[in-house]
């Protein structure tokens, strides 16, 4: 579905084509501009801690990085 956009109708659009799993392409000027999609659920919901005991990480990880503080700080 195409929708050419205007600044009084960007308020008003075809929100009901989602919900019924349609994609939604906005157009200005005759130029794609965006892509509205719906949103879709996942095959495999995530478990919290599912993982838990299988991943390492370092104590490295947490160590300031100089040259980023450099990049933010000027240090």
């Amino acid at each position: 579905m195409y929708v050419e956009i205007d600044e009084d109708e960007v308020k008003h659009l075809h929100l009901e084509k989602l919900s019924v799993g349609k994609v939604v392409i906005l157009r200005q000027d005759g130029k794609e501009i965006a892509q509205i999609v719906p949103i879709t659920s996942s095959k495999y919901p995530r478990v919290p801690g599912q993982y838990q005991g299988q991943v390492k990480i370092e104590p490295e990880f947490y160590e300031a990085d100089t040259d980023i503080e450099t990049m933010f700080y000027g240090v």
